[in-house]
């Protein structure tokens, strides 16, 4: 008998539902990674711009450095805590420039101290908060009043 020969063209439903999953599980990885990153830029981010303000800080006070008592004047500043304002020009106007710097960042705060030898070693160091992580950013340098 001359009958049909039926030739076996296309796919199962089979073979389409492991694909369709294949590709699910990799476009799950892919939204995965991308939802890190973007977390990893904000920290970074974040981190590269407390690197600018302790430069920042850093930069005023050397600007100011005038006179040895000028220099002396920064230390013990912690900027969450205005009993450590000082109370000479112009550390005093610095410390609240220093506090408009962090104010658009909850949580962060600075301080800076400043040992009383010559030539005198100046530390700042910039804390934030990131979730439930602290972290803190310490920038040293030695400065002789100019």
């Amino acid at each position: 008998m001359g009958g049909l020969k039926l030739k076996n063209k296309g796919y199962s439903l089979i073979e389409v539902l492991i694909a369709m999953s294949i590709l699910t599980v990799g476009i799950l990885a892919v939204i995965s990674m991308q939802s890190t990153a973007l977390k990893i830029q904000s920290r970074n981010k974040i981190s590269a711009t407390m690197q600018l303000i302790n430069q920042e800080i850093l930069e005023k006070i050397i600007a100011n450095a005038s006179d040895d008592q000028t220099i002396l004047s920064y230390s013990g500043i912690k900027t969450y805590d205005s009993s450590t304002k000082p109370t000479t020009s112009p550390a005093d106007n610095d410390f609240e420039y220093f506090k408009t710097l962090l104010a658009p960042y909850p949580g962060a705060w600075a301080e800076v101290n400043v040992t009383n030898t010559r030539p005198y070693p100046v530390k700042i160091i910039v804390h934030w908060k990131d979730g439930a992580i602290n972290h803190k950013l310490e920038y040293g340098t030695y400065i002789l009043p100019h």
